[in-house]
């Protein structure tokens, strides 16, 4: 990890290592959220259940479902707006 201080104090070094630590708990997060969201949708879309159940995902409901994963994904990176780190 390469970290350069612009002005020079150190209590920066321990903010970004802070920032860092979150940033990456946000990416280990959304990494295991949306595939499995993503593949959910997937197989109704394709109909994995229209068989037994006969449930079957319409396109638009598909699409509005994969407009809500990225909704999710820039939810999920705001929510760290605020943080006093």
């Amino acid at each position: 990890m390469v970290l350069a201080l612009v002005k020079g104090k150190l209590r920066a070094i321990a903010k970004a290592l802070r920032l860092s630590r979150i940033t990456m708990k946000n990416i280990r997060q959304n990494l295991f959220v949306t595939p499995f969201y993503n593949a959910v949708g997937l197989a109704l879309a394709a109909g994995v259940l229209y068989p037994k159940f006969r449930l079957l995902l319409i396109s638009i409901i598909a699409g509005a479902a994969m407009s809500f994963s990225l909704v999710y994904l820039v939810g999920s990176a705001l929510r760290f707006r605020h943080l006093n780190v």
